[in-house]
Order: structure tokens, then sequence, then C-alpha cells
């Protein structure tokens, strides 16, 4: 039975662990592509996880793929970040024997967290600007609609998972289909441009908000981490820990500042 060590007032210790049977519970997570698809600073996201749940007892896994390694037989959370079009087809060029594994895994309950291209690559297709479709990995069930021009700049977002703060540079318009959910609703750049954002399915989560997300949305790695929890059979309790005052404080500069211009560079 997986138990949980307490103070001697009933309160979680700070070096409590989870066992399930006789071996410590360990969770894997796997980062694709992360020198390629990392321009969100979406290396970010994996370390959150992985820091929130050490603080909590749980030993953490990192694995990379970038083409070279071999997959992980059954991951906790599959982590993929933004980066450059080209760099995005490339890296999906090299997954695509892997896409059947992929969509298995999702099936299996397997968490994701795709930021950007990244998420645009698990989706169902890829159209371009001039209308030319690209299948992608059927992770996440949506068609991407890319556009030559972007929209940059900080962004806000009302969720069901609660408010959600970062950074935007968009460029293409995602079109869910019946089995996918609304991440939210919200505004980027200094003129305040309304627009729907990202793809909730089940325990995964597609967004085009960086920053990265999950440093500066801490209550965003907790929802996945209490995801991980479910299909594990492990019981882990909310705790603050003392990151989240520094994300709190992020997160208002962010608000603080929604009318900040940004220069793009090409991609």
């Amino acid at each position: 039975m997986d138990c949980q060590l307490r103070d001697h007032h009933d309160r979680p210790c700070a070096d409590w662990l989870w066992r399930i049977g006789d071996g410590r519970v360990t969770i894997t997570l796997l980062h694709l592509f992360p020198r390629d698809l990392g321009a969100s600073g979406d290396s970010g996201n994996v370390q959150t996880v992985a820091y929130r749940l050490r603080e909590r007892g749980i030993d953490v896994s990192i694995k990379t793929f970038s083409g070279t390694e071999d997959l992980p037989e059954s991951p906790d959370v599959v982590f993929m970040g933004n980066g450059p079009w080209a760099a995005a087809v490339r890296s999906l060029d090299v997954l695509r024997p892997h896409g059947k594994k992929l969509q298995e895994w999702a099936r299996q309950g397997i968490s994701f967290c795709a930021v950007g291209t990244g998420a645009e690559i698990l989706s169902e297709k890829i159209v371009s600007p001039h209308g030319s479709p690209t299948l992608g990995l059927g992770v996440f069930p949506f068609t991407a609609h890319r556009d030559e021009a972007r929209l940059v700049g900080y962004n806000t977002c009302e969720s069901a998972l609660g408010q959600i703060v970062g950074f935007s540079d968009v460029s293409s318009v995602w079109v869910r289909n019946e089995k996918a959910s609304l991440l939210g609703h919200g505004t980027i750049g200094p003129k305040r441009m309304s627009r729907d954002d990202g793809v909730l399915m089940g325990p995964s989560i597609a967004t085009q908000i960086g920053g990265p997300l999950l440093a500066l949305n801490p209550h965003i790695a907790d929802w996945i981490i209490g995801k991980v929890a479910a299909r594990r059979k492990l019981s882990l309790a909310a705790t603050e820990l003392p990151t989240d005052s520094l994300a709190t404080k992020a997160r208002q500069v962010i608000l603080d500042n929604m009318d900040q211009v940004f220069t793009t560079i090409a991609l």
C-alpha cells in the first residue's frame, strides 16, 4: 500500500517517500528534441515537473530523444517544445516512424505537454500558408493552419486549469476536432489581440504559450503531476514549494508589462 510519512503534527514530512510494493517509485520524463525545439525555454518545463516531483519524494528519470537514442518503453510524461519551422520539419521526419508508438502512449493515458511547433508536429495535420498539407503524428486532435504573419507578445489565457501567463510567438491557428477541448481564451501582445489557445485532451496539454510555460505556471505542472499520479495510482498531497512565490512575482511582471513591444527575427 502507498503510504506517506508525516510529522507529529500530522503534516507531510519534507523527506517522505512513496513506494509500490518493495520498490521506490520512479517517474520517467521524456523530452523530444530538446536542442532543436527549445525556443520557449522548454527545457524549463521538464525541469519544473522534475523539481516538483522530487520535492514530493519521488525519484525522476529524465530521458531525451533527438533521433539516435532509443525511446523508453513507457514514459510518464512526454515533452515537446517550440522552435523554427525548419527544425520542426526535420524533427517530424525523424519521429514519423515512431508515430504509432506515440499514439499508443496517448491511448494508454500517458501525458503529453507540447508547446508551439512541437505541438503542431503532434497534431493531425499542418497546413502551410500556401495550403499545402503535411500529416502530423496524430497525437493531438487538431489541425494547425500556419500563416506567414506572426503575433508576438506577452500572453494571458483564462482556462479551466486557471489563469495561464507567458510569452507567445504565434504564426498559426489551431482548429480542433470533436475529440479536443479548448484550453482557454485570452489576449496576446500590446494590442490585446483576442484569441483561443490550446488543446486539452485527457491528461495532455498543447498550447502556444511559452515562457517557459510550467515554470511560470506551476499550477499547470501540478495538474500534469496529478494526472501522472492517478495513472500510477499514487496519492500525492498538494504542497506549496519555495519557488511558487517567484513564479507569482514573474507572472505579475508580465501582467504589468503587457504593452511591451517585441521585435521579431526571421525563423
